[in-house]
């Protein structure tokens, strides 16, 4: 093979491992949002964490001011959605707490979770720690941000006594009877304390 033929088939082969995935090449299970041919811990893509009722993703892109910033408002996105799963996971306890009674009035249920969606806010889950961190190929900064078994459960039953407090004519028939501290610790009971 002469020279010029040897040239060309190394520009072939170079040319084909910069061009980027060959056709029929398998993408990562679990990417990053801003690299995704770039596998991504799991968790990125929503795997639950053992003791953490309760978590969410946020990231934040590298910017001039630094790290410190870039983590700040990642933690700052994670809060925002930590807030929406935290109502998702009180919702599927009243949920729950109504089938297992033989109380599913759709519309009082409702009533019920937009109750309680009104007092769980960015400061109800002030108390969740971050308990992962990476940085994906283009600088992203993502971090998981979660409650964990008992502050979930903690933070459920706080938002479900102020409902309760604020609102006991909309309680009233789901109780039947009960009293609130009483409700309260059956829709959201403590989870079982964790042996070391």
């Amino acid at each position: 093979m002469g020279r010029a033929a040897w040239v060309a088939t190394i520009l072939i082969v170079l040319a084909g491992c910069a061009g980027g995935p060959r056709p029929g090449s398998v993408t990562p299970h679990c990417a990053f949002g801003d690299a995704p041919d770039s596998s991504a811990p799991e968790w990125v893509c929503g795997e639950a964490l053992a003791g953490v009722a309760v978590s969410a993703v946020g990231s934040a892109e590298r910017n001039a001011q630094g790290y410190g910033a870039q983590k700040t408002a990642a933690v700052a996105a994670a809060r925002q959605w930590l807030v929406d799963h935290l109502r998702a996971y009180v919702g599927v306890r009243l949920k729950a707490y109504a089938a297992a009674r033989g109380k599913v009035d759709e519309s009082q249920l409702g009533a019920l979770k937009a109750s309680v969606d009104h007092y769980i806010t960015t400061t109800t889950v002030l108390g969740g720690r971050i308990y992962r961190t990476a940085i994906s190929p283009a600088g992203t900064l993502y971090v998981l941000v979660g409650l964990s078994d008992s502050l979930a459960a903690q933070q459920a039953r706080a938002a479900l006594r102020l409902s309760m407090q604020n609102e006991p004519a909309l309680w009233r028939r789901f109780a039947d009877g009960r009293s609130a501290a009483g409700l309260v610790r059956q829709i959201a009971p403590a989870p079982p304390e964790r042996q070391p």
